[in-house]
Parts: C-alpha cells; sequence; structure tokens
C-alpha cells in the first residue's frame, strides 16, 4: 500500500546511516586487525551456543504449540522456525512476516489458525518477559558499570517485564481476555471497526484443546530462559575470543537489553541498530570499539547463515509442493 512505501523507505535509511556512522567513527582496518587476533576455536564456540539457543528457541515453539492442542513432529517445527527465521531477517516488516510464516507452514487438519497464531503469540510474549527480566537481575550485578542511569534502566525493564507477562497471562486465561476485550479495548483510539476486529480476536486466541495445567506452562519459559542463557554464553565466548574478559554477567546485560531495544524495528532485521547497541553496551566495560564491532558481526554472520539455510528450507519444500504427483 502507498502509505507503508515511506516507512519501508525510511527503515532502509535508518539501517544505511546507523552502519555509515559505525564505519566512519570505527575504521574497517582495525575491525579486520581484531578479526586477525581472534581465537577461531573460541569463535567456534560462539556459533556453537547460538546454535543451542536456536534449538532452545524451537523446543520451546513446539511445547507452546503442544499446550494449544497442536502436536506436529519436532522436525518440523524446527524446520517451520528455521524457514520463518528467513521471513523474519529479509522482510519489510520482518517479526510479523516471520510469525506469518510460520501461521501457513503449520496450518492444517486438526490445526486452527487461532490456536497457531495464539502459540506465536505466547512464545514471543514469554520471549520479551525473559529478556525483560534477565536484564533486571544482571543489571542489579553490573550497576557500578552503568553509572547513575542504571535505575532508570531498572525501572524501563520492569515496566516491559510486567507488560508482557500481563499480556502473556490474557493470552492464555479466558476470563483475563474477556476483561480485556470487554473493558480495555474499548478505550483504544482505533475505529470501531478495528476495535471490534481486536475484540474477536482477543477471543479466540484459546482455541481448542488448549491446556491450563501450571507446571505444563512453565516448560516453554524454562526453554526460553535458557535459549537467553545460551545467547548469553555466546557473547562471552565471542568477548573471550577477542581477548576480552567481560564476564557472563555481562554478557547476559547486553545481549539481554539489546533484545528488548530491539523490540522497536527501526530497521530491516535490526540492521545496524543491532551493531551500534553492541558498541553502546559493552562500551561501559571497556570493551575497545572495534572489538564490540567484530563481536556484532560474529552475531551477524550467525544469522545470515541461520536466514540462508532458511531460504534453502523454503526453496526446497516449495519446489517438492510443486512436482507433480505420479
Amino acid at each position: 500500500m502507498p502509505d507503508k512505501i515511506p516507512w519501508a523507505r525510511l527503515r532502509i535509511a535508518v539501517a544505511a546511516l546507523a552502519l555509515g556512522a559505525l564505519f566512519l567513527a570505527i575504521p574497517p582496518a582495525t575491525v579486520l586487525d581484531a578479526w586477525r587476533d581472534a581465537r577461531p576455536g573460541l569463535l567456534a564456540l560462539g556459533m556453537a551456543w547460538m546454535a543451542a539457543a536456536a534449538v532452545a528457541s524451537s523446543a520451546a515453539f513446539y511445547a507452546t504449540l503442544r499446550l494449544r492442542g497442536i502436536a506436529p513432529p519436532l522436525a518440523e517445527v524446527v524446520r517451520t522456525d528455521i524457514a520463518g527465521h528467513f521471513y523474519t531477517f529479509t522482510a519489510p516488516f520482518g517479526v510479523v512476516a516471520g510469525g506469518a510464516a510460520r501461521v501457513l507452514r503449520l496450518q492444517g487438519p486438526g490445526r486452527p489458525m487461532a490456536s497457531l497464531i495464539g502459540a506465536i503469540l505466547t512464545n514471543r510474549l514469554v520471549n520479551i518477559w525473559a529478556a525483560a527480566a534477565l536484564a533486571c537481575l544482571a543489571l542489579v550485578a553490573v550497576r557500578p558499570a552503568i553509572g547513575a542511569t542504571w535505575p532508570v534502566w531498572l525501572l524501563l525493564l520492569s515496566g516491559i517485564a510486567g507488560l508482557a507477562l500481563a499480556a502473556w497471562l490474557a493470552a492464555h486465561h479466558r476470563r483475563i481476555r474477556l476483561l480485556v476485550a470487554g473493558r480495555f479495548v474499548p478505550l483504544l483510539p482505533l475505529a470501531p471497526q478495528r476495535r471490534r476486529r481486536i475484540r474477536r480476536t482477543l477471543r479466540r486466541l484459546g482455541g481448542a484443546g488448549g491446556t491450563t495445567s501450571l507446571p505444563l506452562h512453565l516448560v516453554p519459559v524454562a526453554l526460553v530462559v535458557l535459549r537467553h542463557l545460551c545467547s548469553a554464553a555466546a557473547l562471552a565466548a565471542f568477548a573471550a575470543a577477542f581477548g576480552l574478559d567481560l564476564g557472563f554477567v555481562a554478557s547476559l546485560w547486553v545481549r539481554m537489553a539489546l533484545n528488548v531495544a530491539m523490540l522497536v524495528p527501526l530497521s530491516p532485521a535490526g540492521l545496524g541498530v543491532r551493531e551500534v547497541g553492541f558498541v553502546v553496551l559493552l562500551t561501559p566495560f571497556a570493551v575497545p570499539e572495534s572489538d564490540a564491532l567484530a563481536i556484532a558481526l560474529c552475531v551477524l554472520a550467525y544469522q545470515i547463515v541461520v536466514a540462508a539455510i532458511g531460504g534453502l528450507c523454503e526453496l526446497t519444500d516449495s519446489l517438492r509442493a510443486a512436482r507433480p504427483a505420479r
């Protein structure tokens, strides 16, 4: 639609400006020097930790689907998650496109769209809550390095964690959904038609065959927390590869704070914003800017590889579907 074109161009411009400013401020030669001096074994360890985080993420999504009464094979969920990452990384509105791709790939008999959307929504909310909550815990430990602004960070992250938890409860419990639909949605400054659509969606999110057993709900939560811990371990390994003693707690703070900041879709796939975020968040821990940018490029390289694998999955599945049945 024409009104969306300027927004898409603006996000591309933000990515270009952010990357341009980075490479003007940090000479590429210093980043290349950091790469030359890096220890390959620790770089490989960081990539392995990121792969472990991706496996934990897929397992959490699988557990969330089972809570909704949907039980596809685990291999199908992993393949769907990787293909969804391709759209998340390449599409203009990546998170929405990635979620839509997951719904379309998983939809079928016994898998109602409302339940799939509910699973994706609740999985996303758990990820946001876990990132904000872990960031709060890590912030308490690293507050001397952050300085006088740490209470502001703590207040902001606590608010985000509280909102995500409230939304997660609303998505899981019918009474809370009906309360939100009846009392709060009418107060939104939206057209009546959109408010009615939101209310219908809230009423249908639960789907059929779901479960409200608390221990079962804790399984995807634990897997999401494991995912975030693995991503923090990956950052610590990357830092060690460049000769930096960042430590796990500081790595957890940087990774979780960046995850929360990336919720604002300022650029396609967070390109540029992610790299600036790494440099800004690592600076208080005496990490040279060139090393911080080199670490950010390690994370970007991993995501490009996963997106390429996801694109290959989409291509092979499309070719298989287009092949005439014999």
